[in-house]
């Protein structure tokens, strides 16, 4: 399974490591607790495959892949449903 953005994305990291996603052409935004912006850099890493990303971050966190795989796809899940992104 592949994810790939709707819409062109902008991207920003604050202080406390959240993730700011705006869609510059209507400047809506959302703001995603930190956890997530590993997610994303994962997803962008490996060209939006989340098992590839899920593998990658089970490592990273040494964490069990399965659960990782089951968090980042309630992510994806949301972020289809709010219109940033479709499932290939």
């Amino acid at each position: 399974m592949r994810v790939r953005l709707e819409h062109p994305v902008s991207a920003e990291v604050d202080a406390e490591g959240r993730l700011l996603l705006t869609m510059p052409r209507t400047g809506t935004s959302f703001l995603f607790e930190a956890e997530h912006t590993g997610m994303w850099i994962a997803l962008r890493r490996h060209d939006g495959r989340v098992d590839e990303a899920s593998a990658s971050l089970a490592r990273r966190w040494n964490a069990d892949r399965h659960a990782v795989r089951e968090d980042l796809g309630r992510w994806v899940s949301h972020l289809c449903a709010i219109g940033l992104a479709h499932l290939d």
